[in-house]
């Protein structure tokens, strides 16, 4: 019996066994909150401009993709959201006073080209940990600039206007370096002189003395018009008895 054939499908199962072994090994998968960055081999992409360009990598948003053993490299990008406390302490403000402010902000990377191009190259050596910290320092620093403009009354009375302003300043800064920044506000300002619980102070004595003026104008009308009604009731009565001092004169004539 020829061996021949056993041995070339033999040689042939080895062969599709080693490439479905090669290929499961090879195989990366991510989730959908995450981009597969695969070094090694060029690829082009468009920049923000709309021009081409090459790049050294190329990009996998979710799912999963072949990566050649040997050729290339794979990396796990993030993608999902990061929260970020803010502290801004001692920021002088634009009548002088001092004041410390705490914010909170969600920032990720843009999960779109060109702009995950640009948060890959700048943050995939860093991760998560570098995103959250420039994003920090690029809000803090946006804070402390916009901060200095306002009163401390402005501040406190108009913090949506507040947090937009911060918005707007930071948004170039993070497109430049790929971020996103989902969402921003104020959670409180203090300072240690005394001067945010004196306007406190100032806003409950006037809420007070306007309390007392409406009390005071309430009961004036109230008085008023007990005046005016008792004058309405002197005048009918009057009326009635002289009505009825004229018919008993009338019928005794």
């Amino acid at each position: 019996m020829p061996l021949m054939p056993w041995i070339v499908a033999a040689v042939a199962v080895v062969l599709v066994v080693a490439l479905v072994v090669l290929w499961a090994r090879n195989y990366r998968r991510v989730g959908p909150n995450q981009v597969l960055v695969i070094s090694g081999r060029t690829s082009t992409v468009l920049d923000a401009e709309g021009r081409k360009q090459k790049v050294g990598y190329r990009l996998q948003v979710g799912g999963g993709t072949f990566v050649m053993p040997l050729m290339e490299t794979a990396e796990v990008f993030p993608l999902e959201v990061f929260s970020i406390s803010l502290r801004c302490p001692e920021v002088l403000t634009a009548q002088g006073v001092l004041i410390s402010a705490e914010a909170q902000g969600q920032v990720k990377a843009c999960g779109e080209e060109p702009l995950l191009h640009r948060a890959v190259e700048n943050f995939l050596s860093k991760g998560s940990s570098g995103i959250t910290y420039v994003a920090q320092e690029v809000l803090e620093g946006h804070m402390r600039g916009i901060l200095g403009t306002l009163t401390v009354e402005e501040i406190y009375a108009q913090r949506e206007e507040f947090a937009h302003r911060v918005r707007v300043a930071a948004q170039e800064d993070f497109g430049r370096l790929g971020l996103d920044l989902v969402s921003f506000s104020l959670k409180d300002i203090s300072d240690s002189q005394g001067y945010i619980a004196a306007l406190g102070a100032r806003r409950i004595a006037e809420v007070k003395r306007d309390a007392t003026i409406a009390q005071a104008e309430t009961e004036r009308d109230a008085a008023i018009n007990a005046s005016q009604a008792r004058k309405e009731g002197d005048v009918a009565r009057l009326a009635a008895e002289t009505e009825l001092a004229e018919a008993t004169r009338d019928f005794e004539v």
